[in-house]
């Protein structure tokens, strides 16, 4: 998906990640559909179309992220809505990056995403 991300216009993309998070919804597991979808509104965001739809999409990854108990997709959710928040000038409404979270929770998430990768 992320091959089509370029700073020019292109219509076709939303319908791209749209297909793409059926086809997870259709054939992954719960984390890989959260994964695709989490992709959706973090790589979005940053083009032409904007923020339309980013509520709906953000507060469904935050109960899957919950349900799954996955950190690093807990972590790109806080990103993103921090993100989304950030481009609509929403400074101190997102200041909890919209997640009920304190910034001690946030560095909790992403220090743990960090050690589980470098394995300690």
């Amino acid at each position: 998906m992320t091959a089509y991300m370029r700073r020019a216009y292109m219509p076709h993309v939303p319908a791209r990640f749209e297909a793409a998070v059926a086809n997870t919804r259709a054939h992954g597991g719960g984390w890989e559909y959260a994964i695709t979808w989490m992709f959706r509104p973090h790589m979005l965001v940053d083009t032409p179309f904007g923020t339309t739809g980013m509520d709906e999409d953000l507060a469904e990854l935050r109960v899957l992220g919950r349900r799954i108990g996955d950190r690093y997709l807990r972590a790109q959710v806080a990103s993103a809505t921090a993100e989304t928040g950030m481009m609509r000038g929403r400074y101190e409404e997102e200041g909890a990056l919209g997640l009920g979270l304190t910034p001690d929770d946030v560095l909790g998430l992403l220090t743990g995403v960090a050690e589980e990768l470098s394995g300690s």
